[in-house]
């Protein structure tokens, strides 16, 4: 009865673990970034840090500054490690939503031009690589404001089985840079 119970346990753990994914979820506005970590139907925000009130800063560290060739190895892994996932990579909304504003008229309307243009390019860039469900992408101009709005939320989502590939791809090909 014991075994039963914990192979039913073992069974369930293992579903949840095809089943659950990952995501990520960024939103700026108001100058304010704001990032979020779900795993199922627990949240973590990373950042700002919920634990960072209240505390004075501590005194700055020296921090090793990385070079330009490690900066490329890091670089070159991730683009390795996209490309194998990027179909599994799922955004699950994408809000964008900009006012342009600005004292002179012109400045207002060549500001919503190339918002426009920046939106109805990239977009079709976005969803070519990743898959995009929901989207909602917003332009406007206002010749009254003095300030530009901006407003984007979104949240990338993988499954979670697929992390113990994407460690072991880039613990190996890190090792190999590393030893070169």
């Amino acid at each position: 009865m014991v075994l039963w119970l914990i192979l039913g346990i073992l069974a369930l753990l293992i579903m949840g673990f095809l089943i659950i994914r990952i995501s990520i979820e960024l939103e700026y506005s108001d100058k304010k970034l704001g990032v979020m970590l779900r795993l199922g139907f627990i949240k973590i925000r990373l950042h700002p840090s919920p634990d960072r009130k209240g505390k004075e800063k501590t005194a700055d560290k020296k921090k090793p500054k990385a070079t330009l060739g490690q900066f490329r190895e890091v670089i070159s892994l991730l683009s390795y490690i996209s490309e194998k996932v990027k179909k599994r990579f799922v955004i699950d909304y994408f809000t964008l939503h900009y006012r342009a504003a600005a004292e002179d008229a012109a400045k207002a309307a060549l500001s919503f031009g190339y918002a426009s243009f920046i939106a109805g390019a990239g977009l079709p860039i976005l969803e070519n690589s990743l898959t995009v469900r929901k989207k909602d992408i917003r332009t406007s101009v206002s010749f009254t404001e003095k300030e530009s709005f901006l407003y984007f939320k979104t949240r990338l989502s993988l499954p979670l089985r697929l992390l113990p590939y994407i460690a072991i791809i880039f613990g190996y090909r890190y090792n190999n840079f590393k030893s070169q």
